[in-house]
């Protein structure tokens, strides 16, 4: 006996056209995943260091050889490391029982200052030979006892701090002092990752689905335009040029010292069968820049960031943060006390 013809339903018909849109957009994300970034040609050398937890963080000096890097585990250890011989050796210079350094900064060869969790703030005005704690004055503060995470200075006394924790619990310190002591002018609902100062008076944060900019020194923050993605790294040069890159792969441009943003990369499709996460991200010169992350993902760019090529840290390390020393040479630490030096070959 014939089986009768059915007349498709209302139901049966939508089902039909979103299966077939979903079809469509499979083909066409996977025709767009083949087009690939060129190649960048990098050479990477990995050096030995004495540890075997995350490094979080570096500076380097290219006047006189020294570098230093930072690292540990979360509310278990914490370390510094000084190097004078470009990297071939390290010295221990501070270290914690009970908390980890997400950040190492020097504003000149003498002053520096190191980040940990829990509030966590030490100075060193002679190179990294002594630290002295540097506590923070208010109870709002102290209430946030986050993860610091990023330092910069508006101009020689004035400086400002970024931390957040679990993509919440975002806050901004300033000191007025040289970072001798400080206090918190805000407190956010979004975890802040990365600063950026240009001047006395400007100054940008960006975190967990925001970009914040200050005029006023650091007194009071607006919400910049740019948003849906975790921005964890920002570089403004001094022409203006500013690069910001997100956790989700994208990577966006400013040619106006941040007033507008613009994509230019797009890490993640839907349906990209490999996501792709950036950490940091630093610039040279306003010409080459470089942005770094999991898994190894590397991207370079050599005509302030209009177009990027692709690249790749060796075995595929994850990286946490990245310096450039000129246009065509630099340092990048991650993952298991990894240190890379790296060159680019073009």
């Amino acid at each position: 006996m014939d089986t009768p013809f059915k007349i498709p339903t209302v139901s049966t018909t939508k089902a039909l056209q979103f299966a077939r849109l979903f079809l469509l957009l499979l083909f066409f994300s996977s025709i767009y995943a083949c087009k690939k970034n060129k190649e960048a040609s990098l050479s990477f050398t990995l050096l030995n260091t004495p540890v075997t937890d995350k490094i979080k963080s570096l500076s380097c000096f290219t006047s006189n050889d020294s570098m230093f890097f930072c690292g540990g585990n979360r509310e278990k250890n914490g370390f510094i490391y000084r190097s004078t011989d470009k990297g071939i050796s390290w010295t221990i210079i501070l270290e914690s029982p009970n908390f980890s350094f997400n950040k190492v900064y020097f504003k000149n060869s003498k002053l520096g200052f190191a980040l940990g969790d829990n509030l966590e703030i030490f100075k060193t005005m002679n190179g990294g030979a002594t630290w002295d704690h540097c506590p923070v004055l208010d109870t709002i503060a102290f209430n946030f006892r986050v993860v610091l995470r990023d330092i910069h200075f508006l101009n020689d006394t004035t400086a400002l701090i970024v931390g957040g924790d679990d993509f919440g619990n975002g806050i901004i310190l300033k000191s007025e002092n040289s970072g001798k002591t400080w206090h918190s002018v805000l407190t956010e609902n979004h975890e802040l990752r990365a600063l950026q100062c240009l001047d006395e008076t400007t100054a940008f944060a960006s975190g967990y689905g925001v970009l914040l900019k200050s005029s006023d020194g650091g007194v009071t923050w607006q919400y910049q335009s740019v948003s849906d993605e975790f921005f964890t790294g920002i570089k403004i040069t001094s022409n203006g040029t500013g690069l910001l890159c997100g956790y989700n792969g994208n990577l966006y441009k400013s040619t106006d010292a941040g007033a507008s943003w613009h994509s230019k990369v797009n890490g993640n499709l839907l349906l990209s069968s490999k996501r792709k996460h950036f950490t940091c991200i630093d610039s040279y010169n306003s010409e080459t820049a470089v942005a770094m992350g999991e898994n190894g993902y590397v991207l370079v760019s050599n005509d302030n960031g209009e177009t990027w090529k692709i690249s790749e840290i060796p075995n595929k390390s994850s990286i946490h943060s990245v310096q450039l020393v000129d246009s065509n040479r630099g340092w990048a630490v991650g993952d298991k006390g990894t240190l890379y030096s790296f060159e680019m070959n073009e």
